[in-house]
């Protein structure tokens, strides 16, 4: 049977006498700082174009650091491999708007401090006078606002799970970020095919074969 998974959304229970549940490690803390802020780079019309040489220094320019490897011939359709970045980066605009449209309501929530009730009252009716019983003279009854019972259950609640969405979102974001730079790659990838091309001769024939005809 597999093991149980361990995770900061599900910590794995207690094995102590009690059966309690480990604290959350970050709870009443505030994580915001965590949480990533995403811009496209690039979009499907700024990518860089795979006909422009790599700059000094990136993967795959400069002179070879080792032997070519024996193989059998190799074929790169440049367009395919463009057309699919084109794609991914299209889909990936919208992922990073909708991840930044939920930052902020997340965010917006945890500053807020009453989404979960922290701040919630109740109004109850109170008899205000100076008649010594309800109904008597001199007084009457009044709505009077007061804080509702379930303040400190709330409280305490959002103390876990404001840093917990925090990270859920600090782990989405991380996520989109990792196709950010598998776009990049392949990017690199298809210049680097491309620059090689460009580059490619035909070695000059051996001494003595004259035109090589």
């Amino acid at each position: 049977m597999a093991d149980e998974i361990s995770t900061p959304f599900f910590p794995h229970p207690s094995t102590s006498d009690t059966g309690d549940a480990p604290p959350y490690e970050h709870a009443g803390q505030d994580l915001s700082g965590q949480v990533p802020h995403l811009v496209m780079a690039w979009d499907a019309g700024s990518m860089p174009s795979f006909n422009t040489d790599l700059p000094d220094g990136a993967a795959g320019s400069g002179p070879p650091k080792d032997p070519p490897l024996a193989g059998d011939t190799i074929s790169v359709n440049l367009g395919d491999m463009r057309d699919s970045l084109e794609r991914m980066l299209t889909r990936t605009s919208a992922m990073v708007n909708q991840y930044e449209t939920l930052a902020a309501k997340v965010q917006a929530a945890v500053s807020g401090g009453s989404i979960f009730g922290q701040v919630d009252t109740d109004e109850v009716a109170e008899w205000q006078g100076t008649g010594a019983v309800i109904g008597g003279s001199g007084g009457s009854v009044v709505p009077v606002t007061k804080p509702s019972p379930i303040q400190e259950t709330a409280k305490e609640y959002a103390k876990n799970m404001n840093p917990m969405m925090q990270e859920s979102l600090q782990s989405l974001g991380n996520a989109i970020e990792l196709v950010g730079q598998y776009i990049g790659v392949v990017n690199v990838a298809g210049r680097t095919y491309a620059e090689l091309e460009r580059h490619s001769e035909f070695p000059s024939p051996p001494a003595g074969t004259g035109n090589g005809h």
